[in-house]
């Protein structure tokens, strides 16, 4: 019995411990907009930039959501008939059901859409436990990928 409590709090332990983990979100930022002519819509010219995309992973839509929701893992896989699985597990972090929703991106070599985005698919994070979002690609052509988590 003692040996079940220990692994039990042992696991509570490891999965809380990823709310203290880093979080990516993307970040824009405005600058002036420089005079002179050039190719048209050419970034950072036109006042907008924005941190590098990163792949395979998760990215959040806002930091408010990264603050109360983790990411424990992040996994891809090749199914039977080429194509590419994802899965992401999440951690609540807080002391309140969290309904969040997710979609995946899946990209090419040349980082173009290999398909279109996944549909938005929301579920709930209850408190402080975990819960596992799962989405397949069609196209078989898929190098990379990424996921968007939202607060709904």
């Amino acid at each position: 019995m003692n040996t079940i409590r220990y692994g039990l709090t042992a696991a509570a332990v490891l999965a809380l411990s990823a709310c203290a983990t880093p979080r990516m979100t993307l970040e824009c930022g405005r600058t002036p907009v420089a005079p002179g002519g050039g190719p048209a819509l050419v970034g950072a010219h036109y006042g907008v930039q924005m941190s590098a995309l990163p792949l395979n992973a998760v990215l959040y839509t806002n930091e408010a959501l990264s603050r109360g929701v983790a990411v424990q893992s992040v996994h891809s896989a090749r199914s039977d008939t080429d194509t590419v699985v994802v899965s992401a597990r999440f951690v609540n972090c807080g002391d309140r059901p969290q309904v969040v929703r997710a979609r995946t991106h899946f990209l090419d070599a040349a980082q173009m859409n290999a398909e279109p985005a996944s549909a938005w698919r929301t579920f709930t994070l209850p408190a402080n436990a975990t819960a596992s979002y799962d989405e397949r690609s069609t196209a078989v052509k898929v190098d990379s990928f990424y996921i968007e988590l939202a607060k709904e």
